[in-house]
């Protein structure tokens, strides 16, 4: 074991190479805001707490989020616990506080993977599992009124400053969330002629099959989905592929090396000089659609007309270390 004083050396060492506490919180902050600002029932959010103040070490990164009442809360608690987690990185902790439309303190999100009644002995919620993911302790803790209409710092749909922020809350958290929300939205162009479904994710990485979803922390299920690639030149193709699925998310993940295998299998038979070529995943077919053009090949506007793209294509990439 390590001396008290060696100890303490080598925690100022390690301390001098990090961001300063304050940034850290920051930017756990402004990755929870821009998830959150994307899912449906999420209508504010707002930094609240000692951020919002000059206080060189904060204890806490703490938020208050307006939800419609009928708003699902899985996924917001999800990235409720991947903020507390950045916090704890440090030593800090974070709170994701609610309130419903009309402006009342409905209480916190619950920081556990799984939430039901009788899950955690510990748990001193007033009506745990009645609406998941809320923990309603509020005989314990109370927002007053005029901070839950009027909060100091409301970070979205728009940026609107009640106080003087601190030069790096204007810096590291305001002038980003401002830049996005100056931009122009373009509706996404489409190409199929049916109705979007699924949010997607091509994985690259051979050593990560995504058992647990990678936004939620749930486990994900195995689906046999027919997906529809497009291989340069002009070759548009249906496989059956088996992909892993998260319900809470309505995420698909494809396994690249395994598409591409798929690929290469099929066009050896066909045309090989394709092998190898680029592609690229356009959407999903129905299954019966799929079923029939194995009979029979579809033409090209008859797979655009049955043509689901994707909600959402998502990208993946390993974080520095």
């Amino acid at each position: 074991m390590l001396r008290d004083g060696l100890h303490k050396k080598l925690q100022a060492q390690v301390a001098a190479l990090l961001p300063p506490i304050r940034a850290h919180l920051l930017a756990g902050v402004l990755a929870f805001t821009q998830a959150a600002g994307q899912m449906p029932g999420v209508t504010r959010i707002a930094l609240i707490g000692s951020l919002t103040t000059d206080k060189p070490d904060p204890q806490d990164a703490d938020v208050l989020v307006t939800v419609a009442d009928d708003a699902d809360l899985t996924l917001l608690a999800a990235h409720g616990r991947k903020l507390l987690g950045h916090a704890q990185s440090r030593g800090r902790g974070g709170e994701v506080f609610l309130a419903d439309p009309g402006g009342g303190y409905v209480g916190r999100l619950c920081s556990w993977k799984r939430c039901g009644p009788g899950i955690r002995a510990s748990c001193d919620a007033l009506h745990c599992g009645r609406r998941p993911y809320l923990h309603d302790d509020v005989g314990a803790i109370q927002l007053q009124q005029p901070l839950l209409a009027a909060p100091p710092i409301e970070l979205w749909p728009k940026v609107i400053t009640r106080v003087m922020p601190p030069e790096d809350v204007k810096a590291g958290l305001l002038a980003p969330l401002r830049h996005k929300q100056s931009q122009p939205s373009h509706p996404p162009k489409r190409l199929g002629k049916q109705s979007p479904r699924y949010r997607f994710l091509l994985n690259p990485f051979r050593d990560r099959r995504f058992a647990i979803c990678p936004n939620c922390d749930g486990r994900t299920l195995l689906r046999k989905v027919p997906l529809v690639v497009h291989v340069d030149p002009i070759n548009p193709v249906a496989i059956n592929k088996s992909c892993r699925y998260c319900p809470a998310c309505e995420l698909l993940i494809a396994h690249q090396d395994e598409v591409e295998a798929e690929l290469a299998a099929l066009f050896a038979r066909r045309t090989p000089d394709l092998v190898g070529n680029s592609y690229l995943i356009l959407g999903t077919l129905d299954r019966d659609v799929w079923k029939r053009g194995v009979a029979e090949p579809l033409a090209i506007q008859e797979m655009v007309e049955q043509l689901h793209d994707f909600a959402e294509v998502l990208e993946l990439w390993r974080a520095e270390v």
